[in-house]
């Protein structure tokens, strides 16, 4: 006698799906990752976890926004949660999951190139560019 197949676990079909998909190991490893915190993240009142099934887009975005609020977690990390979600939703249980709005991303810092000139610096502070002195001799020939 043989039992019946049952389908295969949640995360073994994101697996297998990524798989089927030629996705890298390590965006397998991450989707993966996050998609078993957004699943821990919604328990119900019992302290059972709720399938993402039942979960909709309120739900995505609360998760998202716990993420950059409460992990502070930086901005591409928080993208790679996002991406890892749509697929879910997608491309593993076919259900649209429409638009998320009011999501609270995580803030980019604010980067300075290596080299950076004192009159961009004080443009960037908002400040007045300081004039340059006129007495600066240069070796390239005047121009006639």
């Amino acid at each position: 006698m043989t039992q019946p197949q049952s389908s295969p676990k949640l995360l073994d079909q994101v697996r297998q799906t990524m798989r089927l998909r030629h996705m890298s190991l390590s965006s397998e490893r991450n989707y993966v990752h996050y998609i078993t915190q957004y699943i821990h993240f919604h328990k119900d009142r019992t302290g059972q976890f709720m399938h993402p099934r039942d979960l909709g887009t309120q739900d995505v975005r609360n998760f998202l926004s716990h993420l950059a609020i409460e992990k502070h977690v930086a901005a591409s990390t928080q993208n790679i949660a996002l991406c890892a979600l749509i697929f879910l939703y997608k491309q593993v249980l076919r259900m649209p999951l429409g638009i998320i709005e009011n999501i609270e991303w995580a803030k980019t810092p604010e980067h300075l190139p290596a080299v950076w000139t004192s009159r961009r610096h004080t443009q960037k502070r908002g400040e007045a560019p300081r004039p340059r002195p006129s007495n600066i001799q240069t070796n390239k020939p005047s121009v006639n």
